[in-house]
């Protein structure tokens, strides 16, 4: 039936799927844009995003260097903001969160309608830092792989810090904003790469074996070439970002340099200024949720909620912000965010109508927009007023 959602069956096919081939004497079909053993990859033309392959628009050939253009843009208006001592990101930071968080619940299980993720997928990308998803590579090369994506992925953290450790260290850079600049590009990039560090574990038992949820022509098996090469450099990586980068923040937190600690702690309180360290728990918790309750997008939603009504609850108790409106701030967001989860949720169910959904979604995603850049553009507004930075 061409009408399903499924990417891959076996039978007769229709004029809507594409690639077939057999698989010990079943015919199985792709629909249009997949290909491989279980139509995973995707066609050349075609980019993957959100379980489907959808067509590359004209100019997507291109689209990497927009994005290798605007990671050059953030990682120089980054340096620039750390070269003043009283620089405070707190509010992008916030905002910066709170777009990750709704972009990996947007890959949840629960039949967002199509267009808002479409339309999503771009606007989150970037105000997210997703510069992986942004590039859609599929669409400047041709057969490109998983493996191929999953390792720009998890080194473009590293390729984004790799220049500023370069030259601050050789070329006479001022060491402590280089560092600096690293330490704000981990905090709001780790999370890309620890997801996809954390794809290569999640696997589902089949009949014929346990393959990759993200990629099921690959079986997580012992002794499989391919997997185990992603599954030892995941593994690393993991430790790399996970760990690694949270004991550098907490280093850079407790160090005696003004301006570093200000990169890390700034605008939280005294007694609270490690809660970064919270706020990236509740980020992996959510990459948690997508990868390995898959299986259920109730039980992704569910825990979801519960983990953002906890996170809220915290944010009330400790106000971890020095400013009142940073923390009102944080749990504004924290609302919208539970508002989208409880519309998806009963859109799922059936309970609402696509039309109802995108509308209330697109409404939420724009008050979080307004409310950001509002509290961001008035930050910005006080301190020239001040004759600051």
């Amino acid at each position: 039936d061409p009408s399903t959602t499924d990417v891959c069956f076996s039978g007769t096919t229709g004029s809507d799927w594409a690639s077939d081939m057999a698989i010990d004497d079943v015919a199985v079909y792709c629909r249009k844009g997949h290909r491989g053993s279980a139509c995973s990859a995707c066609e050349n033309g075609y980019f993957f995003q959100n379980d489907l392959c959808r067509r590359c628009p004209s100019y997507g050939s291109w689209l990497w260097v927009a994005a290798a253009i605007f990671a050059a843009l953030v990682c120089f208006l980054i340096y620039q903001a750390t070269g003043f001592d009283n620089t405070d990101l707190t509010k992008l930071k916030i905002a910066t969160n709170h777009f990750q968080v709704s972009a990996i619940v947007f890959t949840f299980k629960l039949n967002f309608p199509d267009a808002f993720i479409r339309v999503m997928s771009v606007l989150l990308g970037i105000f997210a830092f997703d510069f992986v998803e942004l590039s859609s590579p599929e669409c400047s090369v041709d057969d490109f792989s998983f493996s191929d994506r999953w390792a720009v992925a998890v080194c473009a953290p590293l390729i984004l810090m790799a220049p500023f450790g370069f030259y601050g260290t050789f070329c006479g850079g001022e060491s402590s904003r280089a560092l600096s600049t690293i330490s704000v590009l981990a905090s709001v990039t780790f999370i890309w790469a620890v997801t996809a560090c954390m794809e290569i574990w999640a696997c589902t038992e089949y009949e014929a074996g346990v393959f990759l949820d993200k990629a099921p022509e690959i079986e997580c098996k012992a002794g499989d070439a391919k997997y185990d090469t992603l599954l030892a450099f995941s593994i690393l990586l993991f430790l790399l970002y996970f760990f690694g980068i949270q004991i550098s923040l907490i280093a850079a937190a407790e160090s005696d340099d003004a301006r570093l600690k200000l990169s890390i702690t700034g605008g939280f309180r005294e007694g609270c200024e490690e809660w970064f360290l919270s706020i990236n728990f509740f980020k992996w918790l959510a990459v948690i949720a997508s990868l390995y309750l898959a299986y259920s997008p109730v039980g992704q939603a569910a825990m979801m909620i519960a983990i953002v009504c906890i996170m809220t609850g915290a944010t009330l108790l400790a106000l971890p912000y020095e400013r009142d409106q940073d923390n009102m701030f944080q749990v504004e967001l924290h609302a919208i965010e539970l508002l989208v989860l409880i519309i998806g949720l009963v859109h799922y169910n059936g309970d609402m109508g696509e039309g109802a959904a995108n509308g209330l979604l697109f409404t939420l995603v724009a008050c979080s927009f307004v409310l950001s850049g509002a509290a961001i553009c008035r930050d910005l507004s006080l301190r020239c007023s001040k004759g600051e930075g």
